[in-house]
């Protein structure tokens, strides 16, 4: 028997004996006399009722089993029930609590709405308030004017006589008087046109940038910024130098108090400067901040500075621009890691070998934030570049103790992106411009970033996952991971970064022709680069003559791109590659002139592979104007004589064409010939006619007159021998 039954066995006994039992009749204390006869028979009768007795008792213990069994039964029934209750408790308590947690987030969310929407109200009075004061300054001037303006009819208004009395009174009749000569006519003057003179309309150039950074759109996404930081928060409060940003609060409302409460006080290029500091010290507080994920927001803050700063370039201060590139340059150096190839023991090793994939978001924001500031400082370099002293003073605080230096090794490295070397090749660009003359020394090359430059030209860069989005100052290239980027942002506000997954690119092809054309115009700028470099300093020459490496290179990426164009001579870069070996040999004969002209310099170096190859290159181009393009030529006079206004040879280097002479469908057929014949395609007409009259230049200097004519027999028999095999071909066809 369990506790409980033992616990209340004698309760149940009690109530069955008296619900179970009979109750007995009422008998009297006395006790019946016995007689003395029976006394013998009643022994026997005791012994049968002692028999009947125990056989009535069986059925009642039966009975009484019976009932504790179902007393024990309806007992489990009611823990059962009691456990169910409980359960069901339990879970209404639960469901209470997450609808108690959902209304409070729903409640703060209503309380950001509310708080943003009084910020645009108070902004939108302000400017309500602005308008109706120029409309009543403006109402009242005109009022003032019109006081004293002369009607125009004014002078033609006749002035009635005034009445006297006397006039009233009846006159006697006049009497005759002589002839007397009629009066001179009155000479009547009348007045031009009202002019009104009116101040000219001023534009509030403020209230022009403040809506100019509400409707700010990184390039390649479909949100405005200040969309996005109204969904962004901070993770704990922080203190700048002229505020305080409470925590869990959206950025957008501090930002937009700022603009409006600034935005009457303060001159734009005031307006600007505070604005630009106050966005330094958020991010220089979230970058000290030891908070996982705390530089989320930085990403957006600083595509709101670019927007700033080129929204009126002159307006930014010198000052202004030098705190600007200490910020760059602080926050170049702590992204110096994203530029080292990953090595075993580093922290994106550990994460990947730890997670088994990348943590794609925190990948995602730390590149944004690496190349969001390379185009923050090539914007703030453009700005420096329309004055040169301050130019010189830009360059003077990037290059301090030579750290802009060891960042571009870093940065134009085989670890590094096509989207941190494009802008890096542009602020060297921009830079050299304060260095015109030619006994000062450029300092932001060296020997090891020409080496890697040339080496891009050469071996050009691959693309890498999860960073095929687009900067601030370009939309070009792979925007595949713009997605990517809006992901980072939810619907809801948080200061954590949303989770995301890397795309899986299904079309592979489409991906590696945007690279490429984005490599292509990087390598024509780094060869533009490196002319200029060689133009207008004293010491752009000493590389090459110091490294055979570097000219070899060169030649052998001109090589490698009349192989490209070969394998495929109708493609969509066709026109670019044949532009890209145009500067190259520009590059290679300024190198020969300047050695020549140079008596301190020596003549390039040559290897034998060098040298052969330099023959085998600059004779395709040297021997390229042949009779194919003057087949090519008369092909397109009979094409367009036949009414046919399609691109016949290469679609995009034809159109292409058309753009640059600023010729259309319509335009005269001489023309759109003229203009396409003027345009190499890397085939039928392969190249510029300077350029084959330099590669010519360079090949008389390297050769001497026997191999320059067996370089002219090996090129053009060739092309004697295909066109042979061509006729013979189509003789057979015809018979």
């Amino acid at each position: 028997m369990s506790l409980s039954d033992d616990d209340f066995g004698d309760d149940d006994e009690d109530f069955l004996a008296l619900t179970l039992k009979p109750a007995r009749p009422a008998q009297s204390t006395q006790r019946p006399q016995i007689p003395p006869h029976a006394s013998s028979s009643s022994s026997s009768q005791r012994a049968g009722v002692r028999v009947t007795s125990s056989q009535s008792q069986d059925p009642q213990r039966a009975d009484l089993l019976a009932a504790k069994g179902e007393v024990a039964v309806l007992r489990a029934k009611i823990d059962e029930l009691e456990q169910h209750r409980r359960q069901e408790r339990e879970s209404l308590l639960r469901d209470s609590n997450n609808d108690k947690a959902d209304k409070l987030s729903k409640i703060q969310a209503l309380e950001a709405m509310v708080k943003r929407l009084e910020d645009e109200k108070k902004f939108l009075s302000v400017e309500i308030r602005n308008l109706s004061a120029n409309k009543r300054r403006k109402r009242q001037s005109a009022g003032d004017k019109d006081q004293f303006r002369r009607p125009d009819d004014e002078s033609q208004t006749p002035t009635p006589d005034p009445v006297t009395p006397a006039q009233t009174l009846p006159q006697p009749a006049p009497q005759p008087q002589p002839q007397q000569a009629p009066p001179p006519p009155r000479r009547i003057t009348t007045s031009g046109p009202t002019v009104r003179i009116t101040n000219p309309s001023k534009f509030n150039e403020n209230a022009i940038l403040i809506d100019t950074i509400m409707h700010h759109t990184i390039p390649g996404l479909t949100t405005p910024t200040m969309t996005l930081l109204s969904r962004i928060s901070l993770p704990c409060a922080i203190s700048t130098s002229s505020t305080t940003i409470s925590a869990f609060e959206p950025l957008s409302t501090y930002i937009l108090q700022s603009l409006v409460r600034h935005r009457e006080a303060l001159r734009l290029d005031q307006f600007i400067t505070r604005m630009l500091f106050s966005f330094k010290d958020i991010i220089m507080e979230l970058f000290i901040l030891e908070r996982k994920h705390a530089r989320f927001p930085v990403p957006f803050i600083l595509a709101l500075m670019h927007c700033i700063i080129g929204f009126r370039p002159k307006a930014v201060t010198k000052d202004t621009l030098k705190e600007m590139v200490e910020l760059c340059k602080d926050l170049l150096r702590l992204s110096e890691e994203l530029l080292k190839p990953d090595e075993e023991g580093g922290e994106t090793y550990q994460r990947h070998k730890r997670l088994g994939i990348a943590a794609v978001h925190e990948e995602i924001i730390e590149r944004l934030v690496l190349v969001y500031v390379c185009d923050l400082l090539e914007e703030l370099v453009m700005c420096a570049g329309l004055d040169r002293e301050i130019l010189k003073e830009i360059v003077g605080v990037l290059n301090k103790n030579d750290e802009f230096v060891k960042w571009t090794r870093l940065a134009v490295g085989t670890s590094s992106d096509i989207l941190v070397i494009y802008p890096c090749v542009e602020v060297l660009s921009c830079c050299l411009k304060s260095f015109e003359e030619k006994e000062e020394k450029y300092p932001l090359m060296n020997h090891e970033i020409v080496s890697a430059l040339v080496n891009i030209v050469l071996e050009g860069i691959d693309w890498k996952p999860n960073w095929l989005f687009s900067g601030l100052n370009r939309l070009m290239g792979n925007t595949v991971d713009n997605v990517l980027v809006e992901g980072l942002v939810g619907d809801k506000l948080s200061h954590l970064p949303c989770a995301i997954h890397p795309i899986r690119l299904e079309n592979k092809f489409k991906v590696e022709n945007s690279h490429q054309h984005t490599l292509l115009l990087v390598q024509l700028n780094i060869i533009c680069l490196l002319e200029k470099v060689l133009i207008t300093t004293t010491e752009g020459i000493s590389p090459f003559n110091k490294d055979a490496i570097l000219l070899r290179n060169l030649v052998f990426a001109i090589g490698k791109q009349q192989e490209l164009i070969f394998n495929n001579p109708r493609n969509n870069l066709t026109h670019i590659r044949s532009k890209l070996i145009s500067s190259i040999v520009r590059c290679l004969h300024a190198i020969w002139d300047i050695s020549t002209i140079d008596s301190e310099s020596t003549s390039p170096v040559l290897t034998k592979d060098t040298s052969h190859e330099l023959l085998i290159v600059l004779g395709r181009i040297a021997y390229s104007n042949n009779d194919t393009s003057d087949e090519a030529g008369a092909f397109l006079m009979q094409a367009r004589e036949k009414g046919e206004k399609i691109p016949v040879f290469n679609y995009w280097a034809e159109k292409r064409a058309r753009l640059a002479s600023h010729i259309t469908d319509s335009s005269d057929d001489i023309d759109i010939i003229q203009a396409q014949m003027a345009f190499s395609n890397g085939l039928e007409f392969a190249y510029d006619d300077d350029v084959v009259e330099l590669a010519r230049d360079i090949l008389e200097r390297c050769t001497t007159m026997d191999e320059a004519d067996m370089l002219y027999i090996s090129m053009t028999s060739n092309v004697e021998r295909t066109r042979q095999d061509e006729d013979e071909d189509l003789m057979m066809m015809d018979s």
